[in-house]
């Protein structure tokens, strides 16, 4: 009877603790629609002067190295890196334009260059004969973040989102997840800043309502072709200023403005380019998911079976109930709990970087409070029933 409790014990806490697990792992799994990825590059390539666009939406959008070509390991696989005299430049006949935009990058910023307007730029346009009607341009004023539109250069009108905040000390040396957010749509008009998946600054949308956003400038009866720019800004006479010292990763433009919990998506690791699961890595996470639960079960299954003894010798000896429930009782359930968490980051960490799966929003975190108060009912109970049968051998 007692090894009948033990076991039943053990089978309550594990199963508790991988329904607790699964919701988890999936959550980690989502991934991010690919619908308007208009340029992807995840500048994987660790060696060379280009850097392939990923998605194929437009050929000839790959980035061309202008200056000192420079691979460093990045967030994810390899990075390019901007020694603040280097750009990487997409050719403005392939020009991206759109109504609504996203952008979003990894950088790992290690100086803000001297600047003539104290901009230090991550994406500019890269001529200022162009900067008219819907140029776009992100990066850093003051060492804040800041995103612009131009409506008129001349005229000094457009929508600015300014986080106004100098941020050099909290980013430099580390990676960081920037994403810049401009949505026309009627009863939206916004421009959003993102520092690691969490809004840091927003703004109404007044003066550029009806353009197309522009990055990059093909050849036109009234404008000379200007390429996009990663890094840093390139004068008339070709000279790189306004511009970063760092690296840069998993580069996208989208064309339509991502939601929060999309952004914060990509800030927890999820890149651009991951897609609902095929059946074969499908089979690859219930494999890792299964041998994670495995491996749990044994851990919880040992953390009780470590108690068999004194418990066995607390009934033989008729020890008071009171300090059977205060020692080995709360012992297995405090073991548990704690290997429960550190399974559940352990699972969700190894699926999400290594597997693709469904974009289905997962709605799971809901039950997580219902599922804790079971797992310590079912202690409670089993914790009973140990009492009531030491009480009943007296």
């Amino acid at each position: 009877m007692k090894k009948m409790i033990l076991w039943a014990m053990s089978l309550i806490i594990s199963l508790s603790v991988f329904t607790f697990t699964i919701p988890n792992a999936r959550a980690a799994l989502q991934v991010v629609d690919k619908t308007s990825l208009l340029a992807y590059w995840n500048l994987d390539e660790g060696t060379g002067n280009i850097s392939k666009e990923q998605t194929g939406v437009l050929a000839g959008r790959n980035l061309s190295v202008k200056g000192t070509s420079k691979w460093v390991t990045g967030k994810n696989g390899k990075a390019f890196y901007f020694d603040g005299s280097t750009v990487l430049a997409m050719d403005g006949a392939k020009a991206i334009k759109t109504d609504n935009l996203t952008v979003v990058l990894w950088a790992k910023i290690d100086d803000f260059p001297t600047s003539d307007t104290g901009a230090n730029l991550l994406v500019v346009n890269s001529d200022l004969s162009a900067l008219d009607k819907g140029a776009f341009d992100f990066g850093f004023f003051g060492k804040g973040l800041y995103a612009y539109v131009v409506n008129n250069f001349s005229g000094g009108t457009g929508d600015r989102v300014n986080h106004g905040v100098d941020i050099s000390s909290q980013i430099k040396g580390k990676w960081q997840h920037f994403a810049v957010v401009y949505n026309q749509d009627e009863g939206q008009e916004y421009a959003k800043l993102f520092l690691n998946g969490n809004e840091i600054k927003s703004s109404k949308l007044t003066s550029i309502l009806g353009l197309q956003i522009k990055l990059g400038y093909p050849k036109t009866a009234s404008y000379k072709k200007c390429d996009l720019n990663f890094g840093g800004y390139t004068d008339t006479a070709g000279k790189v200023i306004r511009a970063i010292k760092g690296a840069m990763d998993d580069i996208a433009v989208y064309g339509r403005a991502l939601s929060i919990s999309e952004i914060k998506l990509l800030a927890a690791g999820v890149r651009p380019d991951q897609t609902a699961s095929s059946s074969s890595s499908s089979v690859a996470v219930s494999s890792k998911v299964s041998s994670s639960q495995g491996n749990l079960s044994s851990k919880v299954s040992s953390v009780v079976n470590s108690k068999s003894s004194s418990l066995n010798e607390s009934i033989s000896n008729s020890e008071s109930a009171s300090s059977l429930n205060n020692s080995d009782v709360s012992e297995i359930l405090s073991a548990s709990v704690s290997i429960s968490e550190s399974e559940q980051q352990s699972t969700a960490s190894q699926i999400s970087n290594n597997s693709d799966t469904s974009s289905e929003p997962d709605k799971s975190n809901n039950s997580i409070v219902p599922l804790i108060i079971i797992l310590l009912l079912a202690v409670v109970a089993v914790g009973g029933i140990i009492i009531y049968l030491i009480r009943r051998k007296k």
